[in-house]
């Protein structure tokens, strides 16, 4: 994975966990998709599951 690959994963992390702090659903499961879309080890319920445990913000 490059830099700005890694700058982005990480944008989408961020808009992911903002979404989840205001219960907005539908942005959740669109930064999901697109991280999955880059990402096809991770099914997008596991990016969702990670995101709400907090595991990314140790990047």
């Amino acid at each position: 994975m490059d830099k700005q690959e890694e700058v982005d994963r990480r944008m989408i992390k961020m808009k992911i966990l903002h979404a989840q702090e205001h219960k907005m659903i539908e942005e959740i499961i669109y930064q999901a998709i697109k991280i999955a879309k880059n990402s096809p080890e991770l099914s997008i319920a596991s990016i969702i599951i990670m995101a709400d445990e907090g595991d990314w913000i140790k990047d």
